[in-house]
């Protein structure tokens, strides 16, 4: 509304110049004073409005407004599950792998036997070689993950 109030304004004195297009020149003046003040209540809502959001989002959300503390337990049960998430990557998926290569670098042939693809040696004698680890969950009696012992 702010542009169109501009345009009007000018268009407005414009014809005000012209002695026959005076009437319309008037109006037109009318117009964009109007568009004006509809432009200035609506940027002024929308600063307030836009105030009003960051002083709520601008307090610390550890605490509630009497001073309490709110109720964490959805983020502690976020942080246990990471953990454990983290922990079965560990133990699933890292230390088998690092096994195997120690494995390999020692001379011995680890069993590959659980394997869904064996990735070639490369002539430069290194090959990442990755293992896909079993998706399934010991309760559910998967056995097609990698052997840790």
């Amino acid at each position: 509304s702010g542009a169109a109030a501009v345009i009007f304004l000018l268009l407005g004195h414009l014809l005000m110049l012209i002695d026959s297009q005076q009437d319309v020149g008037t109006s037109l003046v009318l117009t964009g004073w109007s568009g004006a003040g509809v432009a200035a209540v609506t940027g002024a809502l929308g600063l307030g409005t836009v105030f009003v959001a960051a002083r709520s989002h601008s307090r610390p959300s550890s605490r509630l407004r009497d001073g309490s503390r709110p109720n964490l337990t959805g983020e502690r049960r976020v942080e246990e599950a990471h953990a454990a998430w983290r922990t079965a990557l560990l133990e699933r998926a890292v230390l088998p792998c690092l096994r195997s290569r120690l494995l390999e670098v020692g001379g011995e042939q680890p069993d590959r036997s659980n394997a869904r693809t064996a990735a070639p040696r490369s002539s430069l004698g290194f090959s990442p070689g990755y293992e896909a680890p079993g998706f399934g969950s010991p309760e559910f009696g998967d056995s097609a993950g990698p052997s840790a012992e």
